[in-house]
């Protein structure tokens, strides 16, 4: 960990883990520090911060996610953990975690509507690749974005596209 200014939050957060006997590893402490310093961990960066291989930096970061001490986001390589609801709660940072979270949503509609500004059309499969979603959770963008108004769906299951609207199909936002 690098020297810097104390955070109390996270000290009164371990402490209080502490007394209840559940002491933190080097290794928990090392990775909720930086989570809690950069709001965003990869497993290839947790491998390089523990100095493990990478297999056993997702060890680590997965024990965290069961222990309700981090919440995973994405699949595969594109994966990232934050600090759960919870920990945020326990540490007084309510307001960050809506905001990592919050955030999210609307990079991810942009992300979406700037790749099929770009490239005419997008499946569901590109989409959720772009912003490493699970598929599910591509569909409900997908399925949000459509019924805002934002995207037309063409086609059906399998052969379904996303384009945007025509001019004439734009509607007011605050009209539905």
């Amino acid at each position: 960990m690098s020297a810097g200014p104390a955070d109390r939050e996270l000290a009164v957060f371990v402490a209080a883990s502490t007394r209840r006997g559940q002491p933190l590893e080097l290794q928990t402490l090392q990775v909720l520090h930086e989570v809690r310093t950069e709001r965003r961990l990869t497993s290839s960066r947790a491998s390089e911060l523990l100095q493990t291989s990478p297999d056993e930096a997702r060890t680590v970061l997965n024990s965290l996610v069961e222990r309700g001490l981090l919440e995973s986001r994405g699949e595969g390589r594109g994966r990232t953990y934050l600090l759960s609801a919870s920990v945020y709660k326990q540490i007084g940072g309510t307001d960050s975690y809506v905001q990592t979270r919050g955030f999210d949503r609307i990079q991810q509609e942009q992300m979406i509507l700037t790749y099929v500004t770009e490239h005419g059309s997008a499946a569901r499969a590109e989409l959720a690749e772009l912003c490493q979603l699970t598929p599910g959770q591509a569909s409900n963008r997908l399925r949000a974005l459509t019924k805002n108004g934002k995207l037309r769906m063409t086609g059906n299951r399998r052969t379904a596209r996303y384009v945007l609207p025509d001019a004439t199909e734009l509607r007011p936002m605050n009209n539905p």
